[in-house]
């Protein structure tokens, strides 16, 4: 050891030599640094040092006393006692470094794993005495308390005493340990350091005493239970002997082995049990509260008394058991109630439980079921005339709550977006799938109407979205179009305005026809179904733009400028409509007698249309008319009514009388008995716009029943609108535009079947109805895809394969 000190020495020394040497040389010839060249080093002089005279002998006691001053010092460490007299820490190091320096380190390891191993032992035998059955831990802490007492103050005894001799004998660790070790039994290699002797005997003596560790092990569960239970004995002293016995398995090795399965055992048990009994007192708002309180308390519990490691497959075992054994139940029993109650908060948390153990499908599932059957529910209120006005707005409203849900709760989730839209279109297209089309283009048309009226922009894109969001769902987007023509007919045909001598105007101007509202929600079907869809659409609102132009060249020429002059303040109107784009009108009654002014017009009208359009006929529609008629009553009162024609012939005929029998009025007008009938009934049978009065009670119309002008009508408008069309006329009205409807989709049926079969040459049924179902634009049920490929068969477009009856050959 001296001569490794020497030699060190001066070899530095010579260095540092060699060193100032090149650095003088450099700054005598003038170099500004120091150029390492390749030289060949010179071996250094190899010096030592030797003692001079004869190596000292130890005394021939030399170890026994040794051994036993420092075995004195162990058993005064273990038992917590005071060192011996005239020993410290420093002299017991000192005697322990010359004992390693005279190579007795060997023997003195021996020595000290053994009277080491003696104290651990002894006083891990001693918890023994206080070890309790397993079941006394059923009553309540006890007597079971003192012996985890016992343990964890056995376990930091060690530690300390550990720590100690480790300091002492830590020359020997350095010079024996680390290089050679203790061979101890049980141990897989040999032990190099003090404490890892330490920690093998505590285990080793722990390990052989099971029901020590057995009780210590479930006493330990037994304070974790009681502090899940919030109980003030487990809160304060509990905490920290759960702490340090946690900590004990853990230096032993016995953590992942042994403490952690039983913990984890244990908490299953444990939640299993708890949520069984709290959901039956608590909501679901309620327990999803308490889970979260659980959970945060396990990690809490694990980042302080056990180790880190633990907190995930416990947090896993804790929602397995309180949350993924329960979800159905949870779902049946509470999400209905937060979803009508609109409670984000419970239901984002509800989203993250379930999310954590794999629940989601199932939460899905319940809340597409909870659409259905609040939609449904909302759809059924629909066959009520009076109730079905306010089932789209409630369907939209509905939409709307779910989107905020999907939006906020369930974080924008493209699974739940997909189950959303299932479940609309599931309750919107199971049953008569023209009935919320119809109802869906009865709330555009009341809509457009009141955008007439005037209303924000905003307000306005807003209700169109929530438009095409329900449009989006129907399967008869067919059928939307149909209702949505027949009622954009009626509603831009009233919009027109007619031209007379007096320039004024019976109703708002025909700029709306193919602007405002109607455009923008045309842009928006167009965008969502392409230009084939609104094509027809399309045509209409060119239509109404046309006739404005071609109503203005009329009034333009000078006969028949002349002729509405002559009229006396008689105004004017036409629209020319293009068969195959508006919905087929009545034909008329060529019996009714209008007045010779009015024929004069038409036929100049028509007249004029020749001349600019050659090759082109015209048929006048009066159905699809109207006339506004300044109406005086008593008292000076002043209206304009707005009624068909037919009604405007029958309220004329009162200005010559106040008292007119039916069958005199249908004389006078050449109407029929079915048309006068339906015509003095909405002008005296309204429930609150009654311009005639019937003397005879009752609602049928017989000719001699006596109808008289009522001149006290009041009502608080001005321009009044009289229903032109009843209940009952407007039901067939709609089993009219249905029965086209059907008409129609059997053609569309007829020409995917003939497309398909025409490239495929040959098909069985199954795949047909396949490939059929997939190209019709329209809704197509099996059983009408047959009847329509019987139909084809028939009209020789297919034929049957000769063997094989369910397979079909195009025939060309």
């Amino acid at each position: 050891q001296v001569f490794l000190q020497c030699s060190l020495g001066i070899t530095a020394q010579a260095a540092l030599s060699s060193t100032l040497t090149l650095r003088k040389m450099a700054a005598v010839h003038g170099y500004g640094r120091l150029v390492a060249t390749p030289h060949r080093r010179q071996p250094l002089p190899q010096r030592s040092i030797k003692l001079l005279g004869p190596q000292p002998e130890l005394p021939d006691d030399f170890e026994g006393e040794a051994w036993a001053k420092l075995c004195a010092v162990v058993h005064a460490v273990f038992c917590k006692e005071a060192l011996p007299a005239g020993t410290s820490q420093e002299r017991t190091y000192q005697m322990v470094e010359a004992l390693c320096i005279n190579g007795l380190e060997a023997r003195l390891a021996e020595r000290l794993y053994a009277e080491c191993a003696s104290h651990i032992r002894c006083r891990v035998a001693g918890l023994a005495s206080l070890a309790l059955a397993p079941d006394d831990w059923a009553g309540g802490a006890g007597a079971g308390v003192a012996l985890l007492e016992a343990a964890a103050e056995a376990w930091r005894d060690h530690c300390e005493a550990m720590r100690r001799l480790s300091l002492m004998f830590a020359h020997l660790d350095r010079t024996h340990m680390l290089k050679h070790g203790v061979l101890a039994a049980g141990a897989a290699d040999a032990l190099k350091k003090l404490d890892e002797c330490g920690l093998h005997l505590f285990r080793e003596s722990f390990v052989a005493l099971p029901e020590v560790k057995g009780i210590v092990l479930l006493g330990v569960l037994f304070l974790i239970d009681e502090a899940r239970k919030e109980e003030p004995f487990a809160a304060s002293a509990g905490r920290s002997l759960v702490a340090t016995l946690v900590a004990m398995f853990s230096a032993l090795g016995l953590y992942a082995t042994v403490f952690e399965p039983a913990f984890l055992k244990r908490s299953v048990s444990f939640y299993n049990s708890e949520s069984e009994q709290v959901l039956q007192r608590l909501s679901l708002a309620e327990y999803l509260l308490h889970c979260d309180a659980r959970l945060e308390g396990e990690r809490v519990r694990c980042a302080e008394c056990l180790q880190a490691s633990s907190i995930p497959a416990l947090l896993a075992k804790v929602r397995g058991e309180l949350v993924k054994a329960h979800a159905v139940r949870l779902l049946d029993s509470g999400l209905a109630g937060l979803v009508e109650g609109h409670r984000f908060e419970d239901l984002a948390r509800l989203y993250r439980l379930l999310e954590e153990v794999g629940e989601l499908p199932a939460l899905r599932k319940a809340w597409g079921d909870i659409i259905k059957r609040a939609g449904s529910k909302i759809l059924s209120a629909g066959d009520a005339p009076e109730e079905s006005k306010g089932v789209m707005p409630a369907l939209m409203e509905l939409r709307s709550k779910m989107m905020a849900i999907l939006t906020e709760p369930f974080r924008n989730s493209s699974e739940f977006a997909l189950s959303l839209k299932d479940s609309f279109e599931a309750f919107l297209n199971a049953g008569s799938q023209n009935v919320p089309a119809k109802l869906l283009a009865r709330h555009v048309d009341e809509l457009l109407k009141k955008e007439r009226v005037g209303s924000n922009d905003a307000e306005l894109e807003q209700a169109i979205e929530h438009v095409m969001g329900i449009f989006r769902y129907l399967a008869a987007k067919d059928a939307f179009e149909a209702f949505f023509k027949k009622d954009l007919a009626k509603r831009v045909l009233q919009q027109q305005r007619a031209v007379g001598g007096s320039g004024g105007g019976g109703g708002p101007s025909s700029s709306q026809g193919a602007g405002g509202a109607d455009a923008l929600i045309l842009q928006r079907l167009k965008a969502e179904c392409g230009a084939v869809y609104t094509s027809k659409i399309e045509g209409m609102l060119r239509d109404i733009d046309n006739s404005r132009a071609l109503l203005g060249d009329f009034a333009s020429e000078p006969a028949a400028a002349s002729a509405l002059q002559a009229a006396g303040g008689l105004e004017f109107g036409a629209t020319v409509l293009t068969s195959g784009l508006w919905p087929a009108p009545q034909p008329p009654a060529s019996d009714v007698l209008y007045p010779p002014v009015v024929c004069k017009l038409q036929d100049m009208f028509t007249a004029s249309y020749a001349a600019r359009h050659s090759g082109r006929s015209l048929k006048w529609a009066p159905a699809l008319g109207q006339c506004t008629l300044k109406v005086s009553f008593a008292g000076g009162v002043r209206k304009e009514v707005v009624v068909s024609p037919l009604q405007a012939l029958a309220l004329l005929l009162f200005n010559q009388a106040d008292r007119l029998t039916a069958g005199e009025v249908g004389r006078a007008t050449g109407m029929t008995s079915a048309d006068l009938s339906r015509t003095l009934q909405s002008l005296a049978l309204h429930k609150t716009i009654k311009l005639l009065l019937k003397e005879a009670k009752g609602r049928e119309v017989n000719d001699d029943d006596v109808f008289v002008f009522n001149a006290g009508f009041t009502h608080k408008l001005y321009r009044i609108v009289v229903a032109q069309i009843s209940p009952k006329e407007q039901v067939e009205e709609e089993q009219g535009v249905e029965q086209r409807l059907f008409e129609d989709r059997q053609h569309e049926i007829d020409a995917a079947i003939v497309r398909i079969m025409k490239a495929k040459k040959t098909l069985s049924h199954q795949q047909l109805l396949a490939e059929v179902f997939a190209a019709a634009n329209c809704p197509a049920a099996p059983a009408d895809v047959k009847k329509q490929i019987e139909s084809l068969i028939e009209r020789d477009y297919l034929e049957r394969h000769a063997t094989q009856t369910a397979t079909y050959n195009y025939l060309a």
